[in-house]
């Protein structure tokens, strides 16, 4: 399976990478959401970045997005494209479970 993620905070970058190799996942991270093309099984997306709802409404059965639990008109509007959306806190205790 392969994972794309589109995450521009570092924090998060280094803490999906972590996860991701420990479950030995073929992943690769993307700077763009335009270079979003090809085959993968996954998009990890952090939904408060400007363009990622966008790309969401592109490939909604493939993302797994996340993001604050206060922001949940963002939660709905992702969940009513078909996407998998996740609270921050759930989102990073649980990545080895939803990715596999």
């Amino acid at each position: 399976m392969k994972t794309l993620v589109f995450v521009k905070d570092l924090f998060f970058r280094v803490k999906i990478e972590a996860e991701l190799k420990s479950i030995k996942a073929d992943f690769e991270f993307v700077n763009s959401l335009d270079s979003v093309i090809g085959e993968f099984d996954y998009l990890i997306l952090d939904l408060e970045e400007e363009e990622s709802l966008e790309t969401a409404r592109k490939f909604p059965e493939k993302v797994l997005g996340f993001c604050s639990h206060k922001n949940t008109e963002l939660i709905k509007k992702a969940k009513e494209l078909g996407c998998k959306v996740y609270p921050r806190s759930v989102f990073f205790k649980k990545l080895e479970k939803i990715i596999l």
